[in-house]
């Protein structure tokens, strides 16, 4: 009998270690485990705020100094905490802006245009507890219909989220496609972030603060 189990545990061992070796594999940030579909980067949210949905072609101009006023940039917080945004700065491919001393809580989203928030829900409604802010001018010197950039950059100058479309290559390259009129590019699913113009769709209808 001990002559039986001394044979026998060397095999247990080594199975035990195989045994080890794929739970370890499973919950790797790169490995995909043959039978699940998920990875670590699509099950968890990002650390960061995101730049999530950017209108900078819109169709009849309703606010007030026509279409750099209509503009509008969406940002999301993907995190578990409240993020104060004083001293963060969001640029364009020339010029940039100061957001004002206002947080943006856990899972909620800010608007940043330039015009009054009554003229802008008389064109687009956003949920309760969605954060508006108005700049007061346009958003960097305007967003180029054709291509341009968006740039997020928190109040140590060091960039969050970085988004480029059309023409202009800053963030990607290939960008993300300039879409028609009235049509806004939106990461799809929200705030998921993987540094690539494939993160963002074509949106119709605009879907300002959701």
């Amino acid at each position: 009998m001990k002559k039986i189990l001394f044979l026998f545990a060397p095999s247990l061992i080594f199975l035990s270690l195989l045994s080890s070796t794929k739970t370890y594999s499973l919950f790797s940030d790169t490995a995909i485990s043959s039978n699940n579909t998920f990875t670590a980067a699509e099950e968890f949210p990002n650390n960061h705020l995101v730049i999530n949905e950017v209108m900078f072609n819109p169709d009849n101009p309703f606010c007030t100094g026509g279409e750099p006023a209509s503009e509008w940039v969406e940002i999301y917080n993907p995190t578990s905490t409240t993020v104060n945004l004083d001293g963060w700065t969001i640029h364009d491919n020339t010029n940039s802006d100061v957001l004002p001393n206002v947080s943006l809580n856990s899972g909620s989203f800010a608007i940043i245009a330039n015009c009054s928030q009554s003229e802008f829900t008389g064109i687009w409604n956003f949920p309760p507890g969605t954060l508006y802010i108005d700049l007061g001018s346009a958003i960097g010197s305007g967003l180029a219909n054709g291509g341009d950039e968006v740039r997020l950059d928190d109040n140590n100058e060091l960039t969050v989220d970085h988004v480029s479309y059309g023409s202009n290559i800053n963030a990607f390259n290939p960008s993300v496609s300039a879409p028609i009129t009235n049509h806004t590019i939106e990461r799809n699913p929200i705030g998921f972030d993987t540094n690539s113009a494939g993160d963002f769709v074509d949106r119709n209808p605009p879907t300002p603060g959701s």
